[in-house]
């Protein structure tokens, strides 16, 4: 017990033990306290100025020889501003005192306080109580009952032992005495900051799953000066003009955030701003800018980063030498920032259990070792009244808390963070000569390879003496060491340390072993570059699942084992805009590989997967039958979940559906086998959990399915929404019969506004504007011109009224679905605000593939007259138990939200609202063209506004400008169901008029040509075959506008006048069609004909530009045949390592002479790219370069040295 000074013993043995015991004992169990400490975590690049500036912040002296922290130093600092009472103190404009480094543990006595205060708490209120009770008798009885003999003996009824009771309760008495003769007002609550400095170079990479936890604040620390270089000299060396190296860094450390802490909040901190020179400044600060931009288009970065509001920039400029007044309120606005994050972290932290906090204080304060197993600690957290269940929940705040470390099925907690980072930075941070040891610390450095003995001498230091058996455990555990095959797993021998193993590399020349079987594993741009320790960790995990695995090669990118006479190889490849992990399975002669050994492997990667990175979603995908790639590159991917289920096969990006046939073999028997289980399973698989919900054909209810995938926002070209997959999703279900428009503001009024008689679901598909912050979401509505809208969620709240009982039985209400990423914020605001009562959203980012399974799962369900609650439940539990892993996580991100004053209905609808349902088929999506320039998306919103008021649009270009690619792109995007000519397209070309030699009527025969393909439309719309040309148009006109394209007018030469005299007939005819033409030379229009057609339509014409160079270099760089590497840009170079896909390459590539030939054709382009393969070995060689071309002059004259990204 600890030592109190007399007087504050007397009035505390006034009160005796037994009472001092009770209130103790109800103060542990009815006691809340705040945690009252903030993580705040300093990551980046080595020596980019991590610790000058928590030195800065701590108002130490700048130090010019800082030393580069290795593995993680940990500080406890204090700022007596830090009051969770007093928030104002930290408001802007207000001077931030500097951080105090507090020596000891501080944050132990801080929870001290707490329990102290809440004890004392409790005796004066007991103590009050009883003064009003008390008599002289009963205060004599209490005197003497509190003598140290007595005090001494009534504690041997509560424990066996008295000094059992000392090392178990520990009571602050010290603490408590001071409390209770505390008389003036209470101190605030005051809040201290854990301070984790962590190494910058690469090599510590893979400790950073251990350390980095959800709760928390980082500071990703970048250095200014590097981009000087970078400003003043054109990028070779550099990507997005920055080193490499350093780019690497900047993505290892935002990837390594958002795996590990996607709930953090992050603030970006720019240091060595004195080195800028000022005539610089503002150059170096916008190319930062705009970098940080385009790598933090992740919408959850967009949620919990600080920006510098002040200056309007993604960072926070400072100086830590603090050389000048700028300089220092530079530093004292940061860190008035941080306190204000901090406190804001502690109070959303809210309140916890004081028993949780005398816990921790008691097991912090042990003379235990550095670490103690979950069994001790079982026992003794319950005489706190600590269960096991709130144990795991206790352990896992303080682990969040950074005050220890706690995973689930480690071998032990460990009390002493400190301890293991220490450890782990011995092992990766080995020097190279070593006494007796330096061939082995070599093998070490350069190969990953570790032994016993080197560990041995790397640990031989007294804190770790007699624990390595434990340390290896925890190692292994979180895969920071990888006993090597052909160890023993209980007691290995050597190890493979994944920081510490080579890439691997590969030229143009190599090629793999041709794979069986392929699948990819996407991450969805999550990470731009995935952890480097993924693999090795990886096969870590799987080796202690599986003790027949045998590595055959472990590298940082690359990991190949054998399972038997299966041999698996995983790789990471570069798919824009981010890496991807590719897996092949390739199987002996005798064993192939069938849809039994692919599922196998399967699973067992994606759990291993799963538990690398549990935070992280990803989706299994195989490539695409209709669009073969190259160099092992597939152009186009499709989700394993679509095709191992009943939906038809579908390319998004070719927009159109295949035949089972197409797929390989293995992906065939695959499909059927899990079509066939999922009939006769009882077990909900994938999507079967609705499966036998199918029973019921009427409709119960108004689906409403609004969509909005706008082409471009302002002059920024948009990634186009997947709608066609969502559609293709919905069909076959029983009893739906959509109503499917585009979301415009008009459409999604006029929704709201409608009365149905069923109950109706509102169905938005549409993305959520990501501005930076503090600004909010914004809605991306779609006009007629396929140009965004968008709308702010006031203005969404105030068009029209969302107030309606909720969809429920037996009334007309209706439900409102908006499956799109983080559009919970927005729903919450809507009911807030306009009277929103219920509503399935999503939180955070969702997966496409994810959003589908359980779209398909909820309507469904919904469809057989299931309720909202039950509907939704069964969808979660669809993507929950998906045959796709990686998606399974996603589940709880789909959320029913129900307003606060209206419950939520769980009965089914009665049968009395069921009708027949008319049957629904999607239309035939149009064929996408393949790598379509983004840039020229503005000319599709040109031609369709110039259809707003004129009835011929002309696209004029020389041959191989794009002219039929840009035309199929307009008729894709406003041929889609709901918009301008929702699949009322009539396409003409030059194979439908074949050779007219023998036509004795030309205008005759080109009459009866266009006649048949308008019937054809006429009859694919439902409706009755026309006997005339006139009945066709009349019946085509009562559906809308429609449009009729001839594409190529100047190619049929022989017809061209009997056409355009036939279509100035169809125009004059026809109230609804508009006429889009491609020609390479002027058409005389005017002139057509009697009809007029051609006069009252007033054609315009668009000529149509070559590519920009950007967009050009995009286009040949993806059409190329194989991979580009530097000596395709200089024949000196024999650098191996491919060319990633970054703004530099393109850049590199825009300026290159080969493409200043081609002129930005888009069919020169791809004629250039098709003969770029492993035939040629520099683009300097390529044929389309003139004879005299000459290499040398020309490389010189470049004047830049590329080099690959990566080592």
């Amino acid at each position: 017990m600890s030592q109190v000074d007399v007087g504050c013993r007397v009035s505390l043995e006034d009160a005796g033990f037994e009472v001092v015991c009770q209130a103790f004992t109800q103060a542990l169990k009815e006691g809340k306290q705040r945690p009252g400490c903030v993580k705040l975590c300093f990551v980046g690049h080595a020596r980019a100025g991590k610790t000058s500036t928590l030195k800065a912040l701590a108002d130490k002296p700048f130090d010019t020889q800082q030393r580069s922290t290795h593995g993680v130093e940990t500080f406890v600092l204090s700022n007596e501003l830090l009051q969770i009472s007093k928030p104002e103190s930290v408001a802007a404009g207000s001077t931030a005192t500097p951080w105090g480094v507090l020596e000891g543990s501080s944050v132990r006595e801080l929870l001290s306080k707490g329990v102290a205060k809440r004890l004392a708490q409790q005796l004066k209120d007991q103590s009050q109580k009883e003064a009003r009770q008390e008599t002289p008798e009963t205060r004599q009885s209490s005197i003497s009952r509190s003598s140290s003999r007595q005090f001494k003996e009534e504690s041997g009824s509560h424990f066996s032992d008295f000094s059992e009771m000392q090392e178990i309760i520990k009571m602050p008495m010290d603490l408590v005495a001071k409390a209770m003769n505390q008389t003036g007002p209470e101190d605030p609550e005051q809040v201290v900051l854990q301070t984790w400095d962590f190494a910058g170079q690469e090599m510590y990479y893979s400790m950073a799953h251990v350390f980095i936890t959800a709760p928390g604040i980082y500071v990703l620390v970048v250095d200014l000066s590097q981009w000087l270089e970078a400003v003043t000299k054109p990028a070779s060396v550099y990507s997005c003009g920055l080193p490499v190296e350093l780019s690497d860094s900047l993505d290892f450390w935002l990837a390594a955030v958002l795996v590990h802490a996607p709930d953090a909040r992050l603030v970006i901190v720019g240091t060595h701003d004195d080195l800028v020179p000022p005539h610089l400044s503002c150059l170096v600060r916008g190319r930062v800018n705009e970098y940080l931009q385009k790598r933090l288009d992740n919408p959850v970065f967009h949620s919990r980063l600080y920006v510098n509001e002040e200056e309007q920039l993604l960072f926070f400029p400072v100086d830590n030498s603090r050389s000048s007044e700028s300089s220092k309120k530079g530093l004292a606005r940061l860190r008035r920032i941080l306190d204000q994050l901090a406190l804001e972290q502690a109070e959303d932290a809210g309140w916890i259990p004081t028993r949780w906090a005398q816990f921790y204080t008691v097991i912090a304060s042990s003379d235990w070792r550095p670490f103690v197993t979950l069994e001790e600690l079982t026992s003794k957290a319950a005489h706190f009244g600590i269960n096991c269940q709130e144990l795991e929940s206790c352990l896992r705040l303080f682990h969040g808390l950074g005050q220890l470390l706690h995973f689930p099925g480690s071998p032990a907690v460990v009390l002493d963070p400190q301890w293991l980072l220490e450890a782990m930075a011995q092992v990766v941070g080995c020097p190279r000569v070593m006494q007796g040891n330096s061939h082995q610390a070599t093998a070490l450095l350069q190969k990953g390879e570790l032994s016993r003995e080197l560990l041995h001498k790397l640990w031989d230091k007294e804190k770790f003496h007699g624990q390595e058996a434990t340390l290896r455990a925890f190692l292994e555990h979180f895969s920071l060491l990888v006993p090597v095959a052909g160890s023993t797993l209980s007691s290995p021998s050597h190890w493979l340390v994944p920081s510490l193993l080579p890439k691997r590399r590969s030229g143009p020349a190599q090629s793999d072993q041709v794979a069986q079987a392929a699948l990819f594993f996407d991450f969805h741009g999550a990470l731009r570059q995935l952890l480097p320790s993924l693999l090795p960790r990886l096969f870590g995990r799987l080796q202690l699942k599986h003790e027949t695995l045998r590595g055959k090669m472990l590298c940082q990118d690359f990991l190949a084992f054998s399972m038997g006479s299966v041999f698996v190889t995983l790789e990471l490849i570069h798919l824009e805009p981010c890496e991807t992990l590719k897996l092949t399975v390739t199987a002996s002669e005798e064993t192939q590989v069938n849809h039994q050994v692919m599922s196998h492997v399967f699973e067992l990667v994606s759990e291993g997967l799963s538990s690398c990175v549990p935070k992280l979603c990803f989706s299994t995908k195989v490539p695409c039958p209709q669009c073969p790639g190259l160099s092992g590159a597939p152009r186009h991917l499709l989700d394993l979940s679509d095709v191992l289920s009943e939906l038809q096969l579908f390319c998004a990006a070719s927009q159109s559906v295949f035949s089972e046939r197409s797929l390989p073999a293995y992906l065939r028997a695959w499909r059927a086998f899990q079509l066939e289980s999922e009939k006769g399973s009882d077990v909900p698989i994938g999507e079967q959990s609705c499966s036998s919900l199918e029973n019921l054909g009427d409709a119960i209810f108004q689906l409403d399915f609004l969509y909005s995938s706008p082409l471009v926002y302002g002059r920024q070209p948009l990634a186009a929404l997947d709608t066609m997959s969502e559609l293709q999703a919905l069909q076959g279900i029983a009893g739906l019969s959509p109503r499917v428009e585009v979301a415009t503001f008009e459409s999604l009024q006029d929704a709201l506004l409608r009365k149905a008689e069923l109950p109706t679901v509102l169905h938005l598909s549409a993305h959520i504007g990501s501005p930076m912050p503090p600004a909010k979401p914004l809605l991306l509505l779609e006009d007629q011109s396929g140009i965004a809208h968008a709308l702010s969620e006031d203005a969404l709240a105030a068009m029209a009224s969302w107030e309606a009982e909720p969809y429920s039985a037996g009334t007309a209400s209706w439900l409102f679905v908006f499956l799109a990423c983080g559009s919970e914020q927005m729903v919450e605001h809507l009911m807030h605000t306009a009277g929103l009562r219920h509503a399935i959203c999503c939180s955070g980012d969702v997966l496409d593939a994810a959003a589908r399974v359980f779209c398909r799962a909820f309507y469904k369900a919904l469809a057989a007259g299931k309720s909202v609650l039950e509907s939704h439940s069964m969808a979660q539990s669809s993507v929950l138990h998906s045959a796709n892993l990686g998606i399974r996580q996603e589940a709880e991100k789909f959320r029913y939200v129900v307003a606060d004053r209206s419950p939520a209905r769980s009965k089914a609808a009665p049968t009395a609202l069921r009708k027949k349902s008319t049957s629904w088929t999607l239309p035939p999506p149009w064929p996408r063209v393949e790598d379509y320039a983004s840039c020229r998306l503005i000319d599709s919103c040109r031609i369709a506004h110039a259809f707003r008021d004129r009835r011929v649009v002309v696209i004029l270009g020389e041959q191989g400008m794009g002219k039929t690619a840009m035309c199929r792109e307009f008729c894709g995007h406003f041929s889609a169901p709901g918009r301008l000519f929702a699949d009322r397209v009539v396409l003409l070309d030059e194979a439908d008029f074949k050779s007219t030699e023998m036509v004795p009527d030309k205008l005759k025969y080109v009459s009866s040509v266009i006649f048949k393909k308008i019937d054809e439309k006429v009859v694919q719309s439902g409706l009755n075959s026309s006997t005339s040309m006139v009945e066709a148009l009349h019946q085509l006109d009562r559906l809308g506008f429609w449009l009729l394209v001839v594409d190529g007018l100047s190619e049929i030469a022989d017809l061209g006048p009997e056409i355009i005299l036939s279509l100035d007939s169809v125009l004059s005819t026809s109230g609804a069609m508009k006429l889009l033409l491609t020609s390479r030379t002027r058409p005389s229009l005017e002139r057509a004909g009697s009809g007029g057609g051609f006069r009252a339509g007033k054609a315009v014409e668009l000529p149509v530009s070559p590519l920009p160079p950007t967009a050009a270099a995009e286009l040949f760089f993806r059409r190329a045949k194989r991979p580009l590497y530097p000596q395709d840009f200089d024949s000196v170079v024999t650098v191996t390592q491919p060319l990633q896909y970054e703004p530099s390459i393109l850049e590199r590539l825009a300026a290159s002479p080969l493409l200043h030939i081609l002129g930005g054709i888009p069919g020169r382009l791809a004629d250039a790219a098709a003969l770029v393969n492993s035939e040629l070995n520099s683009l300097l060689q390529h044929p389309a370069l003139p004879a005299d071309w000459n290499i040398v002059d020309s490389a010189d004259a470049m004047d830049l040295e590329l080099q690959p990204v990566g080592p």
